[in-house]
């Protein structure tokens, strides 16, 4: 079932990530990401996103990447996940993976770290 709930108040994200299996992601500027992406992806959720500037440095293998500006392109990603479980399975536990490897507060505070620390020296 697809369902298109428009704008959701921060409150209530929550419980729609969790009732969500699928997070399309369409991004029409090059140099746009979304930390909603993110989110979707530290849930464990499958991803849909589309080849536009660094989104698919950001999801690796983790998420479908299909061609930017292409509606159908969105659709048969989104298709192909629907029919699929255990691609989906898949791409959500290596969403989920990614994002604790890579974009996890701990690892923001070691990059930052870092950086101090080559500051200091």
């Amino acid at each position: 079932c697809v369902k298109l709930p428009g704008g959701i108040s921060p409150r209530d994200c929550p419980e729609v990530w969790a009732a969500t299996e699928i997070a399309p992601h369409s991004f029409v500027y090059e140099f746009s990401t979304s930390i909603s992406l993110l989110e979707y992806m530290a849930m464990g959720r499958a991803c849909v996103v589309t080849d536009m500037g660094a989104v698919r440095e950001v999801v690796g293998d983790a998420a479908l990447v299909v061609e930017p500006e292409n509606a159908r392109a969105l659709a048969e990603g989104i298709n192909k996940l629907i029919e699929d479980k255990k691609r989906r399975e898949e791409l959500g536990r290596k969403a989920r993976k990614r994002v604790e490897e890579n974009y996890s507060i701990g690892k923001a505070v070691e990059k930052l770290e870092g950086v101090y620390r080559e500051l200091l020296a």
